[in-house]
């Protein structure tokens, strides 16, 4: 009983946690948009974009190998966190390298000068120095550590880009410096807590690492194609359009990761429950009740967003951001579908179905790229938000019958 409502506890404080870290995300946004304006707000998007980017393709997984092999070894803390760092390390150095080469090429992907380049890089390992390394604390049951270290990184970021949005700075420098701060901070803290706090012994183990990178590839891949795919279109917006259509589109895929980060609490805290069930159509079942709900919550969203998407873009953003409406009308409902497709994407990692994770996003994440392709030269922000769309009902309809597969499958044996 004590463990129940000790993890009921935990369960209620992460997610208050996810909570204010996520309105802090979306005060940034709307502080961009109103002291910035179109452009300014389009250049802070574009390079939390381009971090955000990094920071994937450089973690390899490590994340969730940490959660695993700290949760199941707590001795090995200190070891894991060293190969944490040594791989957000090279990361670091290799996206580096390819900033450099890509804005060698003139690529217009890379809008930055040579000497804005190293910081950009260094915010790049910083961050994932601090979203690999927190999962050691979720491992070996720190939650309380854990959450105040993640609204301590929001407080950081948010007093430092307000302080840069206040003062009129607008360069990807002086965002790369915020980042780089606030994420170099948590890190020290963490290090700090992990080492000296809890005694852990912190060096090198060349076996552990190797184990450690096998064991997060798998996962990986899956949420490589997932992040391109949320991400592209901003990505083709920035080739095609304007500075400042891209501005105006960023609040649209504002709202979509505000819908995700909801979404994400749920699936986070859903995940070892499900997983620790055995029988399939049990876990199903469950699975099915979690998507039921959430479709009819998303619905009233749409209820909700549609008839007001000119009113609240101009309340929450300023009136110069009223042209993204019809943009943001267009993508809230695939906005609903990827969210509802995370929930079955948890139900087939939380079955050891880890591979077929990739399937379902690599479909969407093609039909994605050739809309784009074919809708955002001509019809601009709009044609954005309806290739990312598509992209995702895609997404959904290929999950949704995988795991019906997983429920055939149950009921045959």
């Amino acid at each position: 009983m004590m463990a129940s409502r000790s993890f009921s506890a935990q369960v209620l404080i992460t997610f208050g946690a996810r909570v204010v870290t996520a309105l802090g995300s979306i005060a940034i946004m709307v502080a961009a948009a109103r002291l910035l304006g179109p452009t300014g707000k389009g250049a802070y998007s574009y390079l939390v974009t381009l971090v955000g980017l990094g920071t994937q393709l450089g973690n390899f997984g490590v994340g969730t190998g940490n959660l695993y092999f700290a949760a199941r070894d707590r001795a090995a803390t200190g070891r894991l966190l060293v190969a944490t760092l040594l791989v957000a390390g090279v990361a670091g150095a290799a996206c580096y390298l390819l900033l450099l080469l890509a804005s060698a090429a003139e690529l217009r992907l890379i809008p930055y000068e040579a000497a804005q380049l190293p910081l950009i890089a260094l915010a790049i390992a910083a961050g994932l120095c601090w979203t690999l390394g927190q999962n050691l604390l979720v491992g070996i049951g720190a939650v309380a550590r854990y959450n105040a270290l993640a609204m301590a990184y929001a407080a950081l970021l948010m007093s430092g880009m307000m302080a840069m949005f206040a003062l009129g700075h607008q360069s990807s420098s002086a965002f790369a410096v915020v980042m780089l701060a606030a994420g170099l901070t948590v890190t020290f803290l963490l290090s700090h807590h992990l080492t000296r706090g809890c005694g852990h012994v912190a060096r090198f183990d060349a076996d552990l690492t190797g184990r450690l990178l096998r064991y997060g590839f798998s996962v990986y891949v899956s949420q490589t194609v997932m992040f391109f795919l949320v991400k592209s279109d901003l990505f083709m917006v920035q080739y095609y359009r304007s500075a400042e259509e891209l501005g105006l589109y960023s609040v649209a895929t504002d709202a979509l990761q505000a819908l995700l980060q909801i979404q994400a609490v749920v699936n986070m805290l859903m995940f070892p429950r499900l997983a620790a069930i055995e029988d399939d159509k049990v876990r199903l079942q469950g699975t099915r009740r979690l998507f039921l709900r959430a479709a009819l919550a998303f619905a009233l969203v749409l209820i909700v967003t549609v008839p007001l998407a000119g009113y609240l873009v101009g309340a929450v953003f300023g009136e110069s951001f009223r042209p993204a409406a019809p943009a943001l009308i267009l993508i809230v409902p695939g906005a609903a579908a990827l969210a509802l497709a995370s929930i079955l994407q948890n139900h087939l990692g939380a079955s050891g179905r880890v591979q077929e994770m990739v399937h379902g996003p690599m479909a969407a994440l093609v039909v994605n790229l050739a809309l784009c392709q074919w809708l955002v030269p001509e019809w601009g922000i709009s044609g954005a938000a309806v290739a990312s769309t598509c992209g995702y009902f895609v997404l959904l309809a290929v999950v949704v019958t995988k795991t019906i597969g997983v429920g055939r499958g149950s009921a045959a044996r």
